[in-house]
């Protein structure tokens, strides 16, 4: 017999802003600005918030508004 632990975590502050962006639908929170980026489907929400615990990249254009300074420090 196979027997599983459970380990709870406490999701980080980045984790908890896209969860609250999500829930109040909220894309331009989610992009930060981003001008280039994929704006996030909200279509699905508990799928988007099961990404966001998961890892918040998982939602279309958080990663890119999140690492754009990085591209331009780069250059």
């Amino acid at each position: 017999m196979t027997r599983f632990l459970i380990w709870q975590v406490e999701m980080t502050r980045f984790q908890k802003k896209c969860y609250k962006a999500v829930l109040e639908g909220n894309r331009d929170a989610l992009v930060a600005g981003a001008a280039n980026c994929a704006m996030p489907s909200l279509i699905n929400i508990q799928m988007e918030l099961r990404k966001v615990c998961n890892h918040p990249y998982l939602v279309k254009g958080v990663e890119d508004s999140e690492t754009r300074e990085l591209a331009t420090q780069e250059e």
